[in-house]
């Protein structure tokens, strides 16, 4: 392992890192940065680069597929109600109307969901799941699934379990 200073997102939180070598899945080895020192810093330190490391995971699963993370949440969604209005859709996973109608507008040119009249109001317009994005949740899931696992397998049963539990109460609080 080597120790170095580095630079880049982490450059606010003053952190040594620590090079290591993890293998992949798939027997193929990337470098993943551990932060070190951190243990003075507020506790809105820890949650930001808890974020950004969980994101950059989850980006680099999902983009092997062409998924962003966004849309990979949207078919999540989708898939658990039948018919979901564009408001409803930015409002659950906290984006600007804009920029689910953007996302929405790619995934129905790439046949992943399909927009139709809602059966009760027709004004309104509801976005379904198409069968194409089904399969691909599907495909999506398993990566999803393989990273939480590693994170279960790095943390083990009981502390994944707690860790859990805390940021559920935690977003039941902050929500």
């Amino acid at each position: 392992m080597t120790l170095k200073r580095r630079r880049g997102p982490w450059r606010s939180f003053g952190a040594a890192t620590v090079l290591k070598t993890v293998p992949t899945p798939y027997n193929h080895f990337r470098f993943q940065l551990f932060t070190m020192h951190m243990s003075g810093r507020p506790l809105s330190d820890h949650l930001s680069h808890l974020l950004l490391q969980a994101n950059r995971q989850m980006t680099r699963r999902l983009t092997a597929d062409g998924v962003s993370v966004d849309q990979w949440r949207i078919l999540k969604v989708l898939s658990e109600r039948q018919g979901v209005t564009m408001g409803a859709i930015a409002e659950e996973l906290t984006l600007n109307a804009p920029t689910a109608t953007k996302l929405i507008d790619r995934m129905v040119q790439e046949a992943l969901v399909y927009r139709g009249p809602d059966p009760l109001d027709r004004r309104k317009v509801l976005v379904f799941l198409a069968e194409k994005g089904t399969r691909l949740l599907v495909a999506q899931n398993r990566q999803v699934d393989e990273q939480e696992s590693s994170v279960e397998t790095t943390l083990g049963n009981e502390d994944s379990r707690k860790l859990k539990d805390m940021l559920e109460s935690f977003i039941r609080q902050m929500g």
